[in-house]
């Protein structure tokens, strides 16, 4: 049997608190250093979180690099990799500084890897929503089974701004170092643009044909205050923001989606989407325009900064003549419920078009938010974030008997499902 050994890799700044608590969530784990290998790469400019973070490391017997000057977050991402590694290493993850992973997670993952070693799994997380009080623990629905996935797949569901949690970001997969040197040798780099999970997701389906992913949450993701993706989704301005955004390139912001000046999150996906369909040509469908706006209008709706709101629906409205006219008419009269089933039925035989696609539940899935059979998440609430921490690292939602939505959405390969249990956790 081939030894296997796992990076776990933290990228982290100026967040120290945090990047102790992933920190603690991987020793927690058991594995031995035969098995893994844990480092953080501490890109902060705060000289006394970095003083403190190498103070709780060199106490944890846990390697800390440093690069020697500020990096924007993908260019840290980059350095990390390369200056990470050793020769013993097989296979890496990132674990961002904002999650931990629940209790056996990384057992269930070298468990995976040693039967599949040569292919990228990607899995699922829980939140916990600690943005107000009382702090809320949202749980997934899961199957426990393990599903290939071709990229054909989901490069099409990206297409169509149908973004599924299974996308391969690095942050949410284990990948093997020859999957690293393909996306390297094609690309040049593994994160070089905006948002580096997502650079890394499709140029990694850009080079495999298929990927596994482990429908089970083994990671809990949390500080909602402290996230670009969040802050940038509320329109709220926050240290942690700002700081990501004056790093950036000049120019760089979702240059290559299809209307660069929606600042949204799924904007910068579909930019990431799109500059690798650059790379690789007609090879990717093109961004689908009504799935597009559409899911642009959702987000717009949910930022809570009135003036950049209506910014947004100003520049949302100005390119709304790219909708078809059918879906054009609906958005005029979202109360004629004749036009707007006329809509999503145009929607559906238009997607059944490619007999390896279930349309209609994807569908179903993008317009009303949730599947025939799929359940909303399930929420445990706190009153304060350690509670809230503490229960989420050792519990999981009852597991499904159903099928999981991406067998829903797409043909997919079974390759083992879990016994099924009555419940997990407490």
């Amino acid at each position: 049997m081939n030894v296997m050994k796992l990076l776990v890799l933290i990228p982290t700044r100026n967040r120290t608190d945090l990047a102790m608590n992933a920190v603690l969530s991987v020793l927690a784990q058991g594995i031995s250093e035969a098995e893994l290998s844990l480092v953080i790469s501490d890109n902060s400019a705060d000289e006394d979180q970095v003083n403190q973070l190498a103070a709780f490391c060199a106490e944890k017997n846990v390697r800390v690099i440093r690069p020697p000057q500020s990096l924007a977050m993908p260019q840290h991402w980059e350095w990390a990799m390369k200056n990470a590694l050793n020769e013993q290493i097989t296979h890496v993850l990132y674990l961002t500084d904002r999650m931990i992973f629940k209790e056996g997670a990384l057992r269930a993952l070298l468990t995976i890897i040693q039967r599949h070693p040569l292919r990228i799994i990607s899995y699922n997380h829980d939140r916990i929503n600690d943005l107000s009080l009382p702090v809320r623990f949202e749980q997934d629905r899961w199957t426990g089974k393990l599903l290939e996935l071709t990229s054909e797949n989901l490069f099409f569901l990206t297409s169509q701004s149908t973004l599924h949690s299974c996308l391969p970001r690095l942050l949410n997969c284990v990948v093997p170092l020859t999957v690293l040197e393909k996306v390297r040798t094609r690309f040049g780099s593994l994160f070089d643009s905006i948002a580096p999970d997502y650079c890394f997701a499709f140029r990694s389906l850009a080079v495999e044909d298929a990927i596994l992913y482990y429908d089970k949450t083994l990671l809990v993701h949390y500080a909602l205050a402290r996230s670009n993706g969040a802050s940038a989704a509320r329109g709220e301005a926050s240290r942690d923001h700002d700081d990501f955004l004056k790093n950036l390139r000049d120019g760089e912001l979702n240059a290559a989606s299809p209307i660069p000046e929606l600042y949204t999150v799924g904007n910068a996906i579909i930019h990431e989407y799109e500059a690798v369909r650059r790379v690789i040509g007609d090879s990717l469908p093109e961004v689908e325009m009504d799935g597009y706006l559409d899911y642009a209008a959702h987000e717009i709706a949910a930022i809570e900064n009135p003036d950049l709101r209506n910014e947004m629906h100003s520049i949302w409205q100005q390119h709304s003549h790219r909708l078809s006219a059918l879906s054009l008419n609906a958005v005029k009269d979202e109360a004629s419920w004749k036009q707007s089933l006329r809509r999503k039925v145009q929607r559906v035989c238009k997607l059944a078009r490619n007999n390896r696609h279930q349309p209609f539940y994807l569908f179903l899935k993008r317009r009303f938010g949730q599947g025939p059979t799929e359940v909303a998440a399930h929420v445990v609430e706190f009153a304060s974030i350690g509670p809230a921490l503490d229960f989420a690292a050792r519990s999981w939602r009852e597991q499904s008997s159903q099928s999981s939505d991406l067998e829903m959405v797409i043909r997919v390969r079974v390759l083992t499902c879990e016994a099924r249990h009555s419940k997990h956790g407490s």
